[in-house]
């Protein structure tokens, strides 16, 4: 993109979509086919994006150790991250997976 505004490369059509939804603050359906669902504008969205990888940065700051809190509206894929504490714990212990809950505290 940046050679195409530069008038080094030809702008293609998906170069120039890109640029009209940046112009009017929408976020390109490219970047939320490889993100979490959102209904936000590119401002907002943008934000949250900033956060949801700060929070996977810190795990990874302190990898191995386990998160001792979890943000699960952050997550890309909550579903699948609850699953895995059901299918680790339940491994560990020698517990069936069809044996396992979980609960949270809300706060």
């Amino acid at each position: 993109l940046d050679l195409g505004l530069q008038g080094k490369a030809s702008l293609t059509a998906a170069m120039d979509h890109l640029i009209d939804c940046l112009c009017d603050g929408i976020v390109p359906p490219e970047w939320i086919r490889r993100s979490s669902p959102s209904l936000r504008s590119l401002g907002p969205w943008t934000a949250d994006l900033g956060v949801r990888m700060a929070q996977l940065q810190r795990w990874l700051d302190n990898f191995p150790a386990a998160p001792g809190c979890v943000w699960l509206a952050g997550l890309f894929h909550p579903q699948a991250f609850l699953a895995a504490i059901l299918q680790t714990h339940g491994a560990r212990n020698g517990w069936p997976l069809e044996h396992t809950t979980a609960t949270a505290e809300v706060s």
